[in-house]
């Protein structure tokens, strides 16, 4: 339970220090009656979806790049198999 509360409370400070970075939301003060604080909290949701779409598709393309190069690679590793010759007997 103590590790899926710690989860939660990384999660949360992560989208907090994430959204403030990336100026998801701001958070104003706004005038209130004498002896009270008041807070507006607008939040860009538009803003968020296109930085979470722009975030999947460098992670597709990062992903994509890595399985060409192992792909290379694995190719490459072969040919030097095939053009090793082979042991005596």
């Amino acid at each position: 339970m103590r590790n899926l509360l710690a989860f939660l409370a990384f999660t949360v400070l992560t989208f907090v220090g994430v959204g403030w970075y990336l100026n998801w939301y701001k958070i104003e003060p706004k005038p209130a009656t004498e002896g009270r604080r008041a807070y507006n909290v607008e939040v860009d949701t538009s803003k968020i979806r296109d930085d979470v779409h722009r975030g999947s598709e460098r992670l597709q393309e990062a992903l994509d790049k890595n399985r060409k190069d192992e792909v290379g690679k694995r190719a490459e590793r072969s040919e030097a198999d095939s053009e090793k010759p082979a042991p005596n007997q």
